[in-house]
């Protein structure tokens, strides 16, 4: 999708992708879509509340307790609500 300028992904693709990694087990593919989609500046590709709630929640069900409220108290900190 990153290579099809027909077919650019945009957030919601993001947050698909980052739930189906979920339901996989794809830890690590979950945390590169995440830093790929943190990494996106475009207003159609950046992460959104669902993207960030989304990866908390992975984050969690993979047992990184500590990096979920790492990522939970950065949300916070930069108001994304």
């Amino acid at each position: 999708m990153k290579n099809d300028p027909n077919a650019p992904p945009n957030t919601v693709t993001y947050n698909s992708m980052l739930e189906c990694c979920i339901q996989c087990q794809n830890y690590e593919k979950m945390k590169a879509i995440f830093t790929e989609c943190l990494e996106n500046k475009s207003q159609k590709q950046s992460a959104d509340l669902v993207s960030y709630s989304t990866y908390i929640k992975g984050l969690c069900k993979f047992l990184k307790i500590k990096e979920a409220l790492r990522i939970y108290n950065e949300l916070r900190d930069i108001k994304i609500y």
